[in-house]
């Protein structure tokens, strides 16, 4: 079996608009540990956060779904479940529909 790796991406924090209105505004990682959480179950917890000067801050925050698809934790986002980690091409697809 051989492995490589075939592209870099990124990802993005993302949640419902009405479910950040409903919250109060981090101010950092830490701020988000009481938010409900979409999880995928794919990646590891707790979700790791590096500001641009490299320091790094763990959130595990409350799961409450966690699911096997980006996909679908994409439309929980969308139906204002919670907050969760989406690669930049869904998190776009959902920037793009409020525009």
């Amino acid at each position: 079996m051989m492995s490589r790796k075939l592209a870099d991406g990124r990802r993005y924090l993302v949640a419902g608009t009405d479910y950040a209105r409903a919250r109060r505004t981090p101010r950092r990682p830490s701020d988000l540990e009481d938010w409900d959480w979409i999880r995928y179950q794919q990646r590891a917890d707790p979700t790791e956060f590096t500001s641009p000067k490299g320091k790094t801050e763990k959130v595990t925050g409350r799961a409450q779904i966690e699911a096997d698809s980006v996909d679908v934790l994409y439309h929980f986002a969308t139906q204002n479940i919670g907050v969760t980690i989406l690669p930049s091409f869904l998190a776009e697809r959902g920037v793009a529909l409020k525009s």
